[in-house]
């Protein structure tokens, strides 16, 4: 019986790696496989193997593999950094700074290597260390895109502006079309006050890529610094229909809203800012602060009850917030529901209790229940706390009249007539 003829393990190598080179992997795969099973410490089918494994995800198998032939191969660099490589991908991140270093150390100009070390310290957050390396990656290659581009976020990261832009424009000499190095661009350009260039980089990156929902929104935030809010509601808007989940255009959206109310406001325009706040509430229901302005604005356009409405949820969502309280006291009020009313200017007062405003009015609900002596003990608390306060004074003299004690009445009129002569 004749035996199996045992191939030469050179040759199959050989053979493997010209599978390799032609892309064709499965072949590479199941020579190297085979080498190793004729020769279990030829180290060139090992160390292409680990690389394949590592292509494919099998990190675990691609350190032993990298590791056995380190071991006999301290000296190699292309073995220190793949070992790097998969210590990294294992969750080892000092072990794999220490093999991709000794592989810088064995070969100083290694480009991949000051690639690799520089993503791997970026990523944990050593940014001057990372820094270095994509700097001497670029010195070695100047048309290293992804290096490049790399310094230029860091350098933004830093805050060193005029650098980063520096390199995002060496990106985009490299490649155009590179979304991301508009984009970043305009936000270092934006960050120095230059808006209108800052500009002209997102459009540029929407010109390249209309469904870029990140430029959208940026263009969005410097349309804002310029005071072109309208503009920058469109953008915000634009963005969202583009990726519904973007949760910072969202947030802008939200705060761009509010900031146009608040604007309205100001102009006594009330119907446009309610409408402002309520596309912000739309958006973000549970804000307590944007609830409470709601609030405000449908009291002054008489409509109490939605007041009510929105004040309620304020406090439901923040049993704290004295401003929610008083002004839900002050809407119920108005609708004549004193009794909560009162419940809620005592709430307001457990949480605050030198609100001034909360212990007049409240002083005003007694006084109008003929409950003479707790409005007395209101105002004069209201007075403890600011003796000139204006209401305070006028409302304990008609309180005083109403007695029948007319001198403490002209009293606190003329204190009051004396703080306002108007």
């Amino acid at each position: 019986m004749q035996s199996e003829e045992v191939s030469d393990p050179d040759d199959d190598f050989e053979t493997a790696v010209q599978h390799h080179q032609a892309g064709r992997v499965v072949q590479a795969e199941e020579l190297y496989r085979k080498v190793l099973q004729n020769d279990p410490d030829h180290p060139g089918a090992a160390y292409f193997l680990a690389g394949i494994a590592y292509q494919q995800g099998a990190y675990q198998t691609a350190f032993e593999l990298a590791s056995k032939t380190s071991a006999d191969y301290p000296d190699d660099a292309d073995l220190q950094h793949l070992l790097g490589l998969s210590s990294y991908q294992l969750g080892e991140a000092g072990q794999a700074i220490d093999a991709i270093e000794r592989a810088l150390a064995l070969r100083p100009a290694y480009i991949e290597a000051h690639c690799s070390l520089g993503d791997i310290l970026q990523q944990l957050g050593q940014l001057d260390r990372a820094a270095a390396h994509f700097r001497q990656a670029v010195a070695l290659n100047p048309e290293l895109l992804a290096a490049q581009f790399n310094l230029a976020n860091i350098l933004q990261t830093q805050g060193q502006l005029n650098e980063a832009a520096a390199s995002y424009r060496r990106v985009l000499a490299l490649k155009p079309d590179h979304i991301d190095a508009h984009c970043n661009l305009g936000t270092a350009l934006a960050r120095q006050g230059d808006f209108d260039s800052a500009i002209d980089c997102y459009q540029t990156a929407i010109s390249l890529q209309p469904d870029c929902a990140e430029a959208h929104c940026y263009s969005g935030v410097a349309l804002e610094q310029k005071m072109q809010r309208e503009d920058a509601i469109r953008c915000y808007q634009r963005a969202l229909s583009l990726k519904p989940d973007y949760a910072v255009a969202q947030k802008n959206l939200t705060q761009a809203f509010i900031a146009q109310g608040k604007a309205f406001i100001q102009q006594n325009q009330f119907n446009a800012a309610a409408e402002s706040y309520r596309q912000a509430l739309a958006l973000k229901p549970d804000m307590v602060d944007a609830l409470c302005d709601f609030g405000t604005i449908l009291t002054r356009q008489n409509k109490h009850d939605e007041a009510a409405t929105h004040y309620q949820k304020a406090v439901s969502l923040r049993p704290d917030h004295v401003d929610a309280h008083f002004n839900l006291g002050v809407t119920l009020a108005n609708l004549d529901r004193l009794a909560e009313a009162i419940a809620h200017y005592q709430a307001a007062l457990a949480l605050k209790p030198d609100h001034v405003d909360a212990h007049n009015n409240l002083g005003l609900i007694f006084a109008q229940q003929n409950k003479f002596s707790e409005a007395l003990s209101c105002y004069q608390k209201a007075l403890s706390i600011a003796p000139d306060n204006i209401d305070a004074n006028l409302n304990l003299g008609t309180l005083f009249e109403r007695q029948g004690k007319l001198d403490e009445a002209v009293a606190h009129h003329r204190k009051a007539l004396a703080l306002r002569p108007d």
